[in-house]
């Protein structure tokens, strides 16, 4: 029971917070998207782990291209039309091994 008492708790902080006219508006959808989670799970139900096994693997990816490019700023990787391709990151290695 204080499961179900923490995240009504939660749900009605996170409603207070998205309220406030300072709050930005990607806050804002933030806040709405965990209440939204929030609502649906059903007592006992585990947490989704939707996404996590792409985020995993964007990391990979990140961690992989700061050791090739170490001069390369993580921000410039974060879309995939900057996301470079195994072919590309296999230039850049054998290049920088010369």
């Amino acid at each position: 029971m204080a499961d179900e008492a923490d995240r009504t708790r939660l749900i009605g902080e996170i409603s207070r917070v998205i309220r406030e006219p300072a709050t930005p508006e990607s806050t804002r959808t933030a806040g709405l998207t965990l209440i939204g989670w929030l609502a649906r799970r059903m007592p006992g139900e585990k947490p989704h782990a939707l996404g996590v096994a792409e985020a995993r693997e964007s990391e990979r990816r990140l961690v992989a291209m700061k050791e090739l490019c170490p001069d390369r700023s993580p921000e410039r990787d974060l879309g995939p039309e900057t996301q470079a391709s195994p072919k590309s990151t296999l230039r850049i290695a054998r290049r920088r091994s010369r």
